[in-house]
């Protein structure tokens, strides 16, 4: 009789998928877990993790548990390396030179991913993989809008299971009636699996790294605690006098009891009762044993402690940094661990059942995106630079750089908006000293900055003003050159341009100019300049860009010959 067969080509039944495998083994849900933490010493863990080393994996799993129960630091950094992941955006993505098919089966299985119930849930349980080495999650398929997917999974404790005993990789539901276990029914189950360090399931948990530093963080818990209990408080002690009676004695000490309690008690008046303070005692050695296990815990889990808490010594910006980057590095390693198994266990079973057998290499593929957020002041600085330098950069590349999508089909794209800055007042402002560009007596056009120091002037030149006669001359418009002659600024070689401007580039850039005009007389200063003429003229065609760039510039760099030759750029500007 012909039988069903996985993706893996294993044997599976379509009636399995809607029963959990665990609901067939009753004695699983009786179990009750040791809490092997109580009273730990290190012979006994020596004894837990040897036996974990071969198929006795229950001892180990549950002290696991109790590590993450009681040590609220260890939980705190576990959660957080979990939900940094969990909190990721994602996206399905089509494999490399993709058809129109693999496009297509792309749509499709992001459309079921979305309508998978409370997948970002899903995607936390894999990640208790990340402490105990794997995470068994046990799955019942359903249909939603014609397709089969997932419709509940429960996370079950590692402590169900155990391994086989020849190769101890296998995970194995521990059975009253298998000799090793019984095996996971195929396409039920979602395992993840993490390994800190080498070995089998067990032995390669990360919570094994840091098992002894648990127990001795327990044991300075433990005895701070109890030194609070002695030291804390002052200690009563009762003095009766000489010849008194055992039921004189038996009074006093049950008053004294009473007020290390109660604070009240009475006795007779011939005893004493004094209040004995703790001499020399100090809780600092308990508390350096519990800080020390803390960071021993961080280092382990997120190869920093600065990004947990900061003691007031070591705690700087650059160290905090370096930190930071490594957690976002543990981030990446664990979201391309769960890519991987989301890719083997979710989507191609849902591909399978839904739309036959593709091979693994045309699979859609979840993606989630680990990129760290760019600096945008940084890079809009430097991104016209490289532009204007000729390095071409795809749009696509620009896009990832800034973390920003493309347009949806109708979305309305933001538009730049720019406010012109007015210059800074200064002692020396040209509107009130309203001084010549060149020194009394020189010729016309020698900057004022040849002058001795005791002559030199404020230039009154108004930077747009300057710009818009300097552009108007080298575009070949009327009134350029006396434009210049006004602001005394010698134009220099713009007017070898402008006769070859006028009469090539005219027709082709009238609407340009008109454009440019604006944004040169809007621009307080060269820098904004040169980011507005990127920011309006970004979106032309390469050919036209170049032109356009290429004007600006030697707009740019006659401007800069004025400033510099009157020798006030930073006054005027």
């Amino acid at each position: 009789m012909p039988q069903l067969v996985d993706v893996n080509g294993q044997p599976f039944k379509m009636a399995n998928l809607k029963t959990p495998q665990t609901a067939a083994m009753s004695h699983l849900p009786r179990l009750f877990a040791e809490h092997p933490a109580s009273g730990l010493t290190p012979q006994r863990l020596k004894q837990i993790l040897r036996d974990a080393e071969g198929t006795q994996w229950a001892r180990q799993f549950e002290l696991f548990e109790d590590m993450e129960e009681r040590w609220a630091h260890l939980f705190a950094e576990m959660d957080k390396r979990k939900r940094r992941v969990m909190g990721l955006e994602w996206e399905i993505r089509a494999p490399e030179e993709a058809n129109q098919d693999d496009t297509d089966l792309s749509n499709k299985v992001s459309e079921a991913y979305k309508g998978i119930p409370n997948f970002s849930s899903v995607v936390f349980s894999m990640l208790d993989a990340t402490g105990k080495g794997f995470a068994p999650i046990e799955r019942v398929w359903g249909y939603q809008d014609g397709m089969q997917l997932p419709r509940q999974h429960w996370l079950r404790p590692q402590w169900w299971f155990t391994t086989d005993a020849d190769t101890r990789s296998k995970v194995l539901l521990r059975s009253q009636s298998a000799k090793d276990g019984e095996e996971l029914i195929n396409m039920n189950w979602l395992v993840h699996r993490h390994a800190a360090t080498p070995g089998n399931v067990a032995v390669s948990a990360l919570y094994r790294v840091i098992a002894y530093t648990f127990m001795l963080w327990a044991y300075a818990k433990g005895d701070h605690a109890e030194f609070n209990h002695k030291h804390g408080m002052p200690i009563p002690v009762g003095k009766y006098p000489s010849g008194s009676t055992d039921a004189e004695k038996s009074t006093l000490l049950k008053a004294v009891t009473s007020l290390g309690h109660g604070s009240a008690g009475i006795m007779p008046d011939t005893m004493l009762v004094e209040l004995m303070e703790a001499v020399n005692a100090s809780s600092e050695p308990f508390m350096a044993m519990s800080d020390w296990a803390e960071k021993e815990a961080s280092k382990a889990i997120n190869h920093g402690t600065l990004t947990t808490q900061a003691d007031g010594k070591s705690s700087t910006n650059a160290l905090g940094n370096v930190h930071k980057d490594g957690a976002h590095d543990v981030t990446k390693a664990d979201a391309v661990e769960a890519e991987e198994t989301l890719h083997d266990q979710l989507t191609a079973p849902i591909v399978f059942l839904n739309f036959g057998k593709v091979p693994k290499n045309r699979l859609p593929r979840l993606v989630f995106d680990t990129r760290e957020k760019e600096d945008i002041t940084v890079w809009s600085d430097a991104l016209p630079k490289i532009l204007a330098s000729g390095v071409d950069i795809g749009e696509d590349q620009g896009r990832e750089i800034f973390n920003i999508r493309a347009l949806k089909p109708g979305e309305k794209p933001l538009k730049a908006t720019f406010a012109a800055v007015a210059p800074a007042a200064s002692s020396g402002d040209p509107a009130t000293t309203n001084q010549p560009a060149t020194k009394p007596g020189a010729a016309p056009g020698t900057p004022a900055g040849k002058a001795p120091a005791s002559d030199k002037k404020v230039v009154n030149i108004r930077p747009a003003a300057t710009l818009r006669a300097l552009f108007d001359t080298i575009a070949g418009e009327p009134g350029g050159a006396a434009a210049l002659a006004r602001a005394q600024v010698d134009p220099g070689p713009s007017t070898e341009y402008s006769e070859q401007l006028a009469r090539v580039a005219a027709p082709a850039m009238a609407e340009t100019l008109k454009a440019l005009r604006q944004i040169v007389d809007d621009a307080p200063d060269l820098a904004t300049l040169q980011q507005m003429l990127v920011a309006g003229f970004g979106d032309l065609p390469r050919d036209e860009l170049v032109q356009v760039m290429g004007l600006a510039y030697a707009v740019a760099d006659l401007a800069g010959r004025a400033d510099v030759l009157n020798g006030n750029l930073s006054e005027t500007v």
